[in-house]
């Protein structure tokens, strides 16, 4: 080995342990010892598909299932989704295999390894019992379950519960995502020009049924990049099993806490409408709201994502929102933050006895306890405490914004939860109103979590993933074409796989600088 090669190396494990320990102290050197490199997950997806059954050259993204022992499931499934059956998933077997043995079904050029379950009731997508290990409001739920998240394949029984269907109809958020967009102009010309100057994004390419990106400038949101792109991945999975493969695109995402609104170098602003994929959308922007930094709800702090993870942590916030009736609960409004963005002080100065206000960090279960919650988003618009939220069986007073993530137009005003002014200036006048009728409250808060529970489910944000990325095809005025030279994602990348920096070049960029 040379010296350089050396030299490579050492700096490549020093960058590495850096970008881990600056966001995510809970990952030691023990714990990355544990996780399969890129090349060591290749070699064993290899292995596992090495079966003369199936030729590895038919298999694609999708090819990656296999049989796992199957995890007590007890949990009833949330509202708004519904079993698919096996039918519509499974076709018969190859001659060349033998059911018995091998425990392979075959769908679609869908390799699924299927334990025998002896003909008992599938489990709900819910699954794991809820276990409270808590986590903090501004950091996400964070507890570690001792679940290989990196795992490259799906079990059988995770397989279908992905493929549950969502009843939430996500039409109306779509069109408002892709409203600056009404005919097929979105450009590549307009994709290459947003990936060159507004940096601090990834281009993300699906075709052929190859998930692949190149990053630019992303250093502490590489986590972010890397949920996101599971999500994708298992939405790919979720509609070509389904019968429905999704077309092919490219988008630019940009994983920071900012919209297309903010941009790099404010005094130069867009003079078109360039598609940028974000967090939330405010109101004017070109911004098209996705689910990026859902890993810090449903994952883990380096971006770690799977279907057993997302469930675990799902049913503990379910537990957390709803620990007694919520008669039993506490009759004040509860809040607590470590910081006075935006118009959070407001809060901290109210003198009604009903408000409690702690300037702290405390566990999420802690918000379960009250019968009056609030909402205020601090300064980028919006913020991922809604997703937490949205598990509260409580009264919600949401702050007024022009930002929101795509999930807030499930819910309704006067139905859901109560709005409050931007300053909150009449933030005693809604609790007082929100504390005048107790059946009323009760009502609301009972519409409000039975919404929240829904459109959290995995099934309901990979209906959305699906959805929204279906319509902004049909935006494209272009071919996406292949991208060999990017990283091939598979969903048991670890953090290493998004340290491969793809910059465009100075030429591909010389015609927007």
């Amino acid at each position: 080995m040379n010296q350089e090669l050396v030299v490579s190396l050492l700096f490549f494990a020093t960058c590495t342990l850096i970008y881990v320990s600056d966001f995510t102290p809970e990952v030691t050197l023990r714990n990355l010892q544990a996780f399969p490199t890129d090349s060591e997950a290749s070699e064993t997806v290899d292995r596992r598909l090495a079966q003369p059954a199936i030729a590895t050259s038919q298999l694609n993204l999708l090819t990656l299932t296999r049989a796992l022992p199957d995890p007590t499931r007890n949990v009833a499934a949330p509202p708004g989704t519904q079993s698919v059956s096996q039918s519509m998933l499974l076709q018969p077997l190859p001659p060349a295999v033998n059911a018995r043995n091998s425990g392979v079904k075959v769908a679609n050029k869908v390799a699924i390894l299927t334990p025998d379950n002896g003909g008992q009731k599938r489990p709900s997508v819910l699954g794991a019992a809820p276990r409270l290990r808590g986590g903090n409001t501004n950091k996400g739920v964070n507890a570690v379950f001792g679940l290989n998240t990196n795992d490259d394949l799906l079990r059988r029984p995770e397989f279908d519960r992905v493929m549950e269907k969502c009843m939430v109809d996500f039409r109306a958020a779509v069109q408002e995502q892709l409203s600056p967009w009404p005919d097929r102009n979105i450009t590549q010309r307009r994709l290459d020009r947003l990936f060159c100057v507004r940096k601090q994004v990834a281009k993300i390419s699906y075709v052929a049924g190859q998930l692949r990106h190149a990053s630019f400038q992303l250093n502490m949101d590489l986590n972010r990049l890397m949920g996101t792109m599971w999500l994708i991945h298992l939405a790919a999975v979720r509609a070509e099993a389904s019968g429905r493969r999704l077309p092919d695109f490219e988008i630019v995402l940009n994983p920071t806490d900012k919209t297309s609104a903010f941009a790099k170098g404010r005094s130069k602003e867009w003079e078109d409408p360039l598609p940028l994929f974000c967090n939330a959308k405010c109101a004017g922007d070109t911004s098209i709201s996705f689910p990026i930094m859902f890993n810090g709800q449903f994952g883990g702090a380096a971006g770690e994502m799977s279907v057993p993870l997302y469930e675990s942590k799902y049913a503990e916030l379910l537990a957390m929102g709803t620990p007694t009736p919520w008669a039993d609960k506490k009759p004040f409004l509860f809040f607590s933050s470590t910081n006075v963005r935006g118009n959070r002080a407001a809060i901290f100065r109210s003198r009604s006895p009903a408000v409690t206000a702690l300037p702290e960090v405390v566990p999420i279960a802690k918000y379960g306890e009250y019968k009056y919650l609030i909402y205020a988003y601090g300064h980028s618009g919006w913020s991922q405490r809604l997703r937490e939220l949205a598990f509260m069986d409580a009264v919600m007073l949401l702050e007024e914004s022009p930002c929101h993530e795509y999930y807030h137009h499930a819910f309704r005003p006067g139905q859901h939860y109560l709005s409050a002014r931007e300053d909150l200036t009449d933030l005693e006048e809604r609790l007082s109103q929100a504390m005048s009728d107790n059946k009323q409250a009760a009502t609301m808060a009972g519409a409000w979590v039975a919404t929240g529970r829904r459109v959290m489910a995995l099934p309901c944000v990979l209906q959305y993933v699906e959805d929204v990325l279906r319509e902004y095809s049909l935006r494209q005025d272009f071919a996406p074409q292949p991208r060999p030279g990017w990283p091939l994602h598979r969903l048991n990348v670890t953090q290493a796989h998004f340290l491969q920096q793809q910059p465009p070049s100075v030429q591909e960029c010389r015609p927007y600088l």
